[in-house]
């Protein structure tokens, strides 16, 4: 089947929309339902932002509805820190005084105390000092109520107060009509954003420093070996030991005529003490280039640079034992309208994962001889000409005459 596909890809080729074709195949399945298609790092790069330059074709030539996967948004995580309990007092009919050491003095906006299980409401003071001496107000006249756990004996309470960051905080619970609360131990709650781990494919590059001494200035060239994009950038300084530098950043890319352009992109900061990591957002290029501003210090020493291109997946429903192959078009091509983009799979990352081949120039189509037209023969041309001589002396004789 795979000649009809080449068929029915070179059809699209001669209609004019799908100019300079690469087509890319994969396996069949064994059973209907929804796969994950995972694009070739060669095909990512013949990719269009919005996807429109691709469409997927099975063994009849007919396309097959797709949706990209999207990415997965960061989400935080939360780990429950205990601050120690340096004072804790229960007066009787009176008042429950506990002091927590926050010694780092950390910023925080709440306080977290596991407590046994308890059905009760409290006014409450919350105070903050740094010598445990002086104490400030930070939250007045507050509500302390409970309520019970009944998957286990005691509960997580969390008081929330403004932004502070004092070394001691003091926590006075009203037991003058109730009894008091059994205050197991108290803390705050550390929260991070976590990054997804997204599969990325390390990207071939030729890398180039040089040094322009009346500029002032390093430029540090990549190129690849084809077209992709750069989700994420990091570079390696030997040296000097310390620095902090400008660097431009520009996108190389290959006009229509396949030479090679720079373009601006954004600009950044190097500094030493820490990673050097760029992430270029939604650009795909033939190569860049780094332009770092020296100024009066010494050029840095740039050893290796690594590029990361993000793996791209497509959703799409495959049918058993259908042959289906990626074509890849021209970039100005209008985008699919598919029913599948309002539908989604339970889980895409437990769906089994169909790997696409790395994509390959259509074959060109061989054209029959063309048969030269009549008007474009030599014999006529000359002939032409020579009349054409003829009726100009012929004239110019008749104008000469007349004026005689």
């Amino acid at each position: 089947m795979k000649p009809f596909l080449w068929m029915m890809a070179g059809c699209l080729l001669s209609m004019g929309a799908w100019a300079q074709n690469r087509v890319s195949h994969f396996s069949t399945v064994d059973s209907s339902g929804f796969y994950k298609i995972e694009l070739p790092r060669d095909g990512v790069g013949l990719m269009a932002p919005d996807y429109c330059n691709m469409r997927i074709l099975n063994q009849q030539g007919r396309e097959v509805p797709y949706k990209p996967l999207s990415e997965r948004a960061p989400y935080q995580t939360a780990d429950f820190m205990t601050l120690p309990l340096v004072e804790q007092q229960m007066l009787p009919d009176s008042v429950t005084i506990l002091v927590f050491h926050n010694a780092d003095q950390r910023r925080i906006d709440h306080l977290a105390l596991q407590i046994g299980n308890a059905g009760v409401e409290k006014q409450m003071r919350l105070t903050g000092s740094n010598d445990r001496v002086t104490w400030f107000s930070v939250r007045e006249n507050a509500m302390f109520s409970t309520v019970s756990n009944p998957d286990d004996v005691s509960q997580m309470k969390l008081i929330d107060c403004p932004l502070v960051n004092y070394a001691w905080l003091r926590l006075e619970i009203d037991d003058r009509r109730t009894s008091p609360v059994n205050v197991m131990r108290g803390g705050i709650y550390l929260t991070r954003s976590e990054m997804p781990v997204v599969p990325c494919d390390t990207l071939p590059l030729r890398m180039s420093c040089t040094e322009d001494a009346s500029a002032k200035t390093t430029r540090v060239q990549v190129l690849f070996d084809g077209t992709h994009w750069l989700d994420r950038v990091e570079v390696q300084v030997q040296a000097p030991p310390f620095f902090r530098r400008e660097v431009d950043f520009y996108v190389i890319e290959r006009d229509t005529a396949a030479i090679l352009r720079e373009r601006y992109h954004m600009g950044a900061v190097f500094a030493s003490g820490e990673p050097i990591v760029m992430y270029p957002a939604s650009v795909r290029g033939d190569g860049f280039a780094l332009v770092i501003a020296n100024k009066d210090n010494p050029p840095l020493e740039v050893t290796h640079i690594s590029v990361f291109q993000k793996k791209r997946y497509l959703l799409a429903w495959l049918e058993q034992d259908d042959s289906c192959s990626l074509v890849f078009g021209n970039q100005y091509t209008r985008a699919p309208d598919y029913d599948i983009q309002h539908f989604n799979a339970r889980n895409d990352a437990l769906l089994p994962v169909v790997m696409a081949q790395p994509p390959m120039l259509l074959p060109n189509e061989v054209k029959p001889p063309v048969k030269p037209s009549f008007f474009k023969d030599e014999r006529f041309i000359w002939a032409a000409i020579v009349l054409v001589m003829a009726l100009l002396g012929y004239f110019t004789y008749v104008l000469m005459k007349e004026k005689s």
